[in-house]
């Protein structure tokens, strides 16, 4: 159905200061706007204050709109951009708090 993925070790690309990072959130399309986004979301959250953060980022593609549009329903907030590279690709991510 779907995964979430936090990594701990990370930092935060515009404030350079440590934080956890969701570094993955993907449902299966055909379980779409069945709320298990939003569960996983929260399971995700929950883990993270349980482990002694307040809070986490994360990067999503900026012309990725349904994810954007998905974050901000989270109450999630833009905190600047930053560029993530892929083999020999650059993709431009909204970084999100």
């Amino acid at each position: 159905m779907g995964v979430a993925e936090i990594i701990y070790n990370s930092t935060c690309p515009i404030r350079k200061v440590p934080v956890p990072e969701l570094s993955k959130l993907y449902v299966l399309e055909r379980f779409y706007r069945k709320g298990i986004g939003f569960r996983l979301m929260n399971k995700a959250e929950k883990e993270v204050l349980e482990n002694g953060y307040k809070k986490f980022n994360l990067e999503v593609y900026v012309y990725n709109a349904r994810a954007i549009a998905f974050y901000k329903r989270q109450g999630y907030k833009s905190i600047g951009t930053a560029d993530f590279s892929m083999e020999s690709n650059t993709y431009k991510s909204l970084v999100m708090k």
